[in-house]
């Protein structure tokens, strides 16, 4: 019986140690490790929104460099530019990273861990997410194995 214990328990600790974007059900299983995401998120489409967008639609090749993922979140819509389908509903992604729908503007930047590298609630520019996304270990790693 006691075994029991400590092994129920060992699973509970070791499940609650996984990070939120490696459950099987999650909404970002399909990204983690593959993909970085950015979310862009808007109460509705506005300057800064289309902006952010636009902004990093200009830099294609540069986004696609650095396995990135551009997500926006507008009102009730949920749009990767028709590149993956099967998007999560947009109210579970303003639950999931706490962006209430009233927010006019927020961008969230996701590593391949699923975990949250930036937040902002101002367009940032495309310089300055590459010069963080390169900064990181596992990026300066995947360009060292791309040279």
């Amino acid at each position: 019986m006691m075994m029991h214990l400590l092994t129920a328990a060992s699973i509970a600790l070791a499940a609650a140690a996984i990070p939120a974007a490696a459950g099987s059900g999650d909404i970002f299983s399909k990204f983690l490790w593959k993909r970085r995401v950015v979310l862009v998120f808007g109460d509705q489409m506005n300057q800064d929104v289309a902006n952010q967008t636009d902004d990093l639609q200009a830099v294609r090749e540069e986004v696609e460099n650095r396995d990135l993922t551009i997500l926006t979140i507008v009102g009730g819509t949920v749009s990767d530019g028709g590149q993956l389908g099967g998007l999560p509903p947009a109210d579970a992604l303003r639950r999931r990273f706490k962006v209430d729908d009233q927010q006019r503007f927020t961008v969230i930047l996701l590593g391949k861990d699923g975990q949250e590298k930036l937040r902002d609630s101002k367009p940032v520019s495309p310089d300055a997410l590459f010069a963080l996304i390169d900064s990181m270990p596992m990026r300066q790693r995947e360009a060292r194995e791309n040279d």
